[in-house]
């Protein structure tokens, strides 16, 4: 079951023993076993080095009342309190012991309780509502108590359907689909929920045990570590596809270029997989399996087989049974690499050449080979090019950086400073360790702007605060990044245990943070993050919670600061005068104004939380929001009209041609939004977008455009300012380009 938001898909970590994937169905687990190990190593490995106590046991049980119901829509007060007595004083010695009878029996309770509830969905749905009343019902339920008894869960429910159905009949495009869609998407919350076996249930049961330590400490299974290590290393294996639940069945939901899928012409998106079998054995029925095993049998070692029964969603000959057969290989996800762009920038400054490259993680290799993969090496290569391009000035984008691997971190910072401390880490018993970057390795030197968002987090922060700390950057974006300042630890299970062997691969492995990260200064990033420098309005700044709105977050400090002065060498950055240079653009950016505009209707709508079941005010609502958008699009459009910048796409697969690919205005290649990234998934994925708020493709691009066109315009200020402060010393401003010393640049290597 997968209806937990995963945002931050790529913390902050260590890699500790991770295995390769397995081929095949997974081996079985011993559930005691596996319990008494996730426990074992949250007391021993945690930063916290809290013991599982009683007080702790009973933190556990909320949290896992509160993960399988977070909406508090299925159990009802007289649940909880009768679960709380039966399981609220004894629950730390029962997961200690590995006895698995309470999280089996509280999921047994919540199965029913959606059982009782969905089977009357179809009475709810074919119910006359009337909506031309005043009454308006609580959208987000998180943080409301749970219904007293039936008659009001009854009530809630029944407003949660008036609410959905109404919200249908104001998309009139999407009217007649919406009654089925809303009763598949139950259904298929119904049969996943149904078909959650043991394995399954503790799966959930321990991912709320290790997130009661902490937000960033996670169970992972084998599915779950497997998505990470993808997400880490930027390189699936397998066939090539992502697979995600779909009225019951595994279904190809997006086809990777250039993998087995892709080559083979044979797969779709839509297909239904039915079967499959690995090399020439028997096909094994994979129909309402559950996601992880199918997952795990698809996927293989790089040159195996495996063979697919599938439907077509079409029409004709592919919705016919068929047999694809595949060879599996190791994929890499291109479109998740750092990229760059060579912006040719009119201003008022003149005309610059201006760099942009873009990390949406610090991605990287577990093993540190020298042909693995590494963002460090990756944005090496695309600074020796910008650096052959001349550019005058460059933006470090790390908008929506979840963060990524420590060493990938602390490298890349390198190819921006010479040499010195860049972050301390305290370990649970208090010993500090302070990262440094060696000399030598330096590749960019010139002017420099670094963008973040709220989305900006761990490693990402960390970079952020070195360039700030060293005075070498200018921090640019929402009033401050995540806030997320703690390290962890990947520890995979089957290496752990009484015989250091005894729980097989498909065990998973445990995200433990076992550090956290101070600044140069002393101060914590944890909940404060990195304070922008400039602040430019956009819609992150209200869409993430950021570390203070989670749950069990652990607290700021601060220690000492390290001995030397790393300011001491820092650049003029003219942050005064670029703040008011900005602020006398901003006032007139008229896609800014819209963005203003947007932010005001989003942060009342959260405050109130609340929605009208009367169709006349809720389509006044949509009215103003329509203006708000159809504006947005006017805007955007008298915006690009006056853009008259030149851009120049740059990736890693064509980064030896001759010549740069014009794109237009920056469309194709400019900072990516990643928020597809950090999704939080349907059980199954019809599309139900029309039932809640979201932010729209006009949005998105446009709120991309007006933060992306502010971030050229301070970077070509602080050129022009370095510029001129060069001229007024008598030193060309040759002196401050950058300098390749990509001859010194080492292959990937611990620190």
């Amino acid at each position: 079951m997968r209806g937990v938001c995963t945002g931050l898909a790529a913390s902050f970590f260590w890699f500790v023993a991770v295995t390769q994937d397995a081929a095949g169905r997974p081996a079985d687990v011993d559930l005691h076993e596996l319990m008494m190990s996730v426990a074992q190593i949250l007391q021993q490995s945690h930063y916290s080095q809290k013991e599982l106590t009683p007080v702790l046991g009973k933190q556990i049980l909320e949290t896992y009342l509160n993960n399988l119901d977070p909406d508090h829509l299925y159990l009802t007060q007289q649940d909880i309190e009768e679960i709380r007595s039966r399981y609220g004083s004894g629950l730390n010695d029962d997961i200690l012991l590995g006895n698995l009878t309470p999280a089996k029996s509280i999921f047994a309770i919540f199965r029913q309780r959606v059982d009782a509830r969905l089977a009357g969905i179809d009475d709810l749905l074919k119910g006359h509502y009337d909506f031309n009343g005043e009454r308006t019902i609580i959208f987000n339920r998180a943080k409301e108590p749970w219904p007293a008894n039936m008659a009001e869960a009854d009530a809630v429910w029944r407003d949660r359907i008036a609410n959905e159905l109404l919200s249908a009949k104001l998309n009139a495009s999407r009217s007649t689909q919406a009654i089925e869609l809303i009763r598949n998407h139950y259904r298929d919350l119904q049969s996943e929920i149904d078909g959650a076996d043991t394995e399954e249930v503790l799966r959930m049961f321990l991912e709320a045990v290790a997130q009661t330590y902490d937000p960033h400490t996670e169970y992972l299974g084998a599915a779950d570590l497997n998505e990470f290590k993808i997400d880490t290393r930027l390189t699936i294996s397998g066939i090539g596809a992502e697979i995600r639940l779909k009225d019951g069945y595994a279904t190809i939901d997006r086809i990777f270029s250039h993998g087995p899928a892709d080559l083979s012409r044979k797969l779709h998106v839509g297909d239904k997989i039915v079967a499959v079998a690995e090399g020439t054995g028997s096909f094994v029925d994979v129909r309402h399996s559950d996601l992880d095993h199918i997952t795990q049998m698809v996927l293989g070692k790089d040159g195996s087989e495996v063979r697919l029964k599938v439907v077509g969603s079409g029409a004709g000959a592919r919705s016919v049974l068929r047999v694809v057969r595949l060879v599996r290989q190791d994929v890499r996800l291109r479109e998740e690499e750092a990229q760059a762009e060579v912006i040719e920038m009119h201003s008022a400054n003149g005309i610059q050449k201006l760099g942009w490259i873009s990390i949406p993680s610090f991605y990287g290799e577990a093993d540190d080979t020298a042909t693995g993969m590494s963002v460090t090496r990756d944005v090496a290569v695309l600074l020796r090019r910008l650096n052959k391009e001349r550019i005058e000035g460059l933006v470090v984008d790390l908008r929506n950086n979840g963060g990524g691997s420590v060493d990938e971190a602390l490298r890349t910072i390198g190819l921006f400073i010479n040499q010195g401390p860049i972050v301390q880490m305290r370990d649970p018993s208090g010993v500090v360790h302070i990262a440094r970057e060696r000399p030598g390795n330096q590749l960019y030197n010139g002017p420099l702007v670094v963008l973040d968002n709220k989305l900006t987090a761990s490693a990402s922060e960390i970079f952020a605060a070195a360039m700030q700390d060293y005075r070498r950057a200018v921090i640019v974006g929402d009033s401050s990044t995540f806030g997320k300042g703690t390290v962890q630890a990947v520890i995979d299970l089957n290496r752990f245990g009484d015989g250091g062997d005894n729980l097989p691969e498909a065990s998973g492995a445990v995200k433990v943070t076992i550090e956290k990260m101070y600044r140069t200064t002393g101060e914590s990033l944890q909940l404060k993050g990195v304070v922008s420098d400039l602040r430019i309005l956009s819609l992150s700044e209200s869409s993430a919670s950021a570390e203070r709105g989670m749950e069990h977050r652990l607290s700021y400090d601060e220690i000492k600061p390290v001995s030397s002065d790393v300011a001491a060498d820092g650049k003029t950055l003219f942050l005064d005068e670029l703040r008011r240079r900005s602020l006398v653009r901003m006032r007139g950016d008229l896609l800014l104004q819209d963005i203003a505009a947007e932010l005001a209707l989003t942060d009342e709508s959260t405050r109130n939380n609340r929605v009208s079941l009367n169709e006349h005010a809720r389509r006044s609502e949509l009215a103003k929001e329509a203006r708000l958008r159809s504006k947005m699009e006017h805007d955007e459009k008298v915006v690009g009209a006056h853009n008259h910048n030149k851009y120049y796409e740059l990736t890693l697969a064509d980064i030896s041609e001759r010549e740069l690919r014009p794109v237009s205005n920056g469309q194709e290649s400019e900072a990516s939004d990643q928020s597809d990234e950090m999704e939080c998934e349907l059980p199954s994925s019809p599309d139900l977008s029309f039932l809640g708020p979201g932010k729209s493709g006009i949005e998105t691009a446009a709120e991309n455009g007006a933060v992306t066109n502010e971030a050229l315009n301070i970077l070509s200020d602080l050129v022009s300012l370095t510029r001129a402060r060069e001229v007024a010393a008598n030193r060309p401003m040759s002196e401050v380009r950058p300098t390749d010393n990509s001859s010194r640049i080492p292959a990937a290597q611990s620190e």
